[in-house]
């Protein structure tokens, strides 16, 4: 059987690799597995998962809430198995057999080493580890209240995918300002200010922030401006060189599958329309550079169930087929196929916007795109400037927001400002109801990323520069999507319970946020409780 070496960006492809029966290496990201398991070089073999269930102590590879990871069985039974990581102190992962798509066989460690996975020695070794999490919570627990070995809880929330947290930098303050000077040097090709950096910069926090929050190409493209004497060591330089390769690997397949799909649909007389993601990337200065996820596009509900259909063949799992969309590993790729673009909470917000879309997919000249050799589609820019918006507040009233998100906003309307009509902007902020939130944004992207103040649809206020340091703040403490988010907690196991979860979490994280957006704050409860009801009715009918 042949086997493939892939970086972790692609391990949705090792999980398709996987499920068709041929083996996989991949490289170790993250902290989740120590002691066994480290990111300082090791590689791990994995061999297809086979029938059966899952051996309590061996090592698994598997999908849990929209992450791959390599973790260790510690118990379970009848199709639902109890998953952590070594390194995690707290999180255990409650996880479906069909998730489970490989099994650690082997890892090679850094200085030429090789353990076998499936030994009893490893199982043992790894149940006496876990057994003692408790002991291990209380050691951290002093050395973090005691003057000496402060230490952070950094496996807490980690796992395979995600980057790790290291211990703060000594000066956040310092960090920050050096960040942002390296992800504005990055996004507009300015040379970075070297007299920011010098021996005692710590550039192994600079390097996970600028992961946490999902800018690490970008801030290297900053990083290659400053002198050579100021730039980090080589193991650590190369380690981010070696990061951002893998991002332009995985940016280049993520083309190569938008034409594959787009053509296949096309032929099928569907016209897809691309959103974020790859149509977004092109308006970076090195659009191979953006950290990218999934293919994201709208067929709307008259093709919806016809596409998932035509796409079968190529689909490896399907994650969810939702009342909204779709998810599905398509081609080693991450897809989601949308009947439903986006979703205000206000309804008079809602109606607008349903209203726009529809408005937008009429329009008689299509704004296209070409990606590698293919023509997408994409929506209007100006509608473009208040979707990626939409999103963006989406996340941060759910999740957590990253800088990405931002960067994003802030190239669209950099790369299109001369094209975008700003009454068109303004018509559409208001009937959403998200002029505060767009000012905020226009706060950081202006102050914060250094977009030219030319570049915005409307003239900030003092107002919105305080409603953008607080979305700043929490930018800061959450990360990317809210990872690396202190207050976060486990979803609970069982379908009710953990709806339940979700839904105060929610409405907390929804009062704290409200100045941003506060009409969306305000019907956010209505509009989860619309949204469960259609959800439910989604699933009696599929049943039927």
């Amino acid at each position: 059987m042949r086997k493939v070496s892939l970086p972790n960006e692609f391990l949705a492809e090792a999980d398709a690799q996987l499920r068709q029966g041929q083996p996989v290496r991949i490289h170790i990201h993250g902290c989740s597995m120590r002691p066994f398991l480290k990111e300082t070089g090791d590689c791990v073999e994995l061999l297809p998962f086979p029938e059966g269930e899952p051996v309590r102590g061996l090592c698994y590879f598997y999908r849990w809430e929209g992450s791959y990871m390599v973790h260790r069985c510690v118990g379970g039974a009848n199709g639902r198995y109890r998953m952590a990581g070594d390194g995690n102190r707290v999180r255990i992962e409650e996880v479906d057999r069909a998730a489970i798509s490989g099994v650690l066989h082997t890892v090679q460690h850094a200085d030429g080493r090789t353990e076998d996975c499936r030994s009893l020695r490893w199982r043992q070794l790894g149940l006496a580890w876990y057994c003692l999490r408790l002991p291990r919570r209380a050691v951290a627990w002093l050395q973090r209240r005691l003057p000496f070995g402060a230490t952070t809880d950094a496996n807490r929330t980690t796992d395979a995918n995600q980057p790790t947290n290291h211990a703060p930098a000594r000066n956040p303050d310092r960090l920050q300002e050096q960040l942002l000077e390296l992800l504005r040097s990055g996004l507009w090709g300015t040379p970075a200010r070297a007299e920011l950096f010098d021996a005692h910069t710590d550039w192994a926090a600079l390097y996970q922030a600028a992961r946490q929050q999902a800018v690490a190409g970008i801030v290297l493209d900053g990083l290659e401006t400053l002198p050579r004497e100021c730039r980090p060591g080589r193991p650590l330089y190369l380690q981010w060189c070696t990061q951002v390769l893998h991002l332009e690997e995985q940016n280049a397949l993520l083309d190569r599958r938008i034409g594959e799909l787009v053509t296949q649909l096309r032929a099928e007389g569907i016209e897809p329309v691309l959103m974020k993601g790859q149509g977004v990337a092109r308006n970076y200065r090195v659009p191979e550079h953006r950290s990218c996820g999934d293919i994201d596009f709208y067929t709307g509900k008259k093709h919806y169930f016809r596409v998932n259909r035509l796409l079968d063949s190529g689909v490896t799992r399907w994650h969810e087929v939702r009342y909204k969309h779709s998810g599905a590993t398509w081609k080693g790729v991450e897809i989601e196929n949308h009947q439903v673009m986006a979703i205000l909470n206000a309804p008079w917000a809602d109606r607008f916007l349903q209203h726009e879309i529809e408005r937008c997919l009429r329009l008689p000249h299509p704004r296209q795109l070409a990606i590698g050799s293919t023509e997408v589609t994409l929506m209007p820019v100006e509608f473009e400037v208040v979707y990626l918006l939409i999103h963006a507040l989406g996340h941060f009233t759910h999740e957590g927001l990253g800088l990405r998100q931002v960067c994003d906003w802030a190239c669209l309307l950099h790369r299109h400002h001369r094209d975008i009509d700003p009454h068109e902007v303004e018509r559409l902020l208001r009937g959403t109801g998200l002029q505060r939130g767009a000012r905020a944004f226009g706060y950081l992207a202006t102050e914060v990323l250094g977009l030219p103040p030319e570049c915005l649809p409307f003239d900030p206020t003092e107002a919105d520069a305080t409603r953008g340091r607080y979305l700043l703040e929490n930018i800061w403490q959450m990360g990317n999507f809210g990872w690396y988010d202190p207050s976060r907690t486990r979803r609970p196991d069982g379908y009710w319970r953990g709806k339940w979860h979700s839904f105060t979490n929610l409405s907390r994280r929804n009062l704290q946020h409200r100045q941003i957006a506060p009409a969306e704050a305000y019907w956010l409860p209505y509009s989860l409780i619309r949204q469960f009801v259609h959800a439910q009715l989604y699933r009696l009918q599929n049943k039927q």
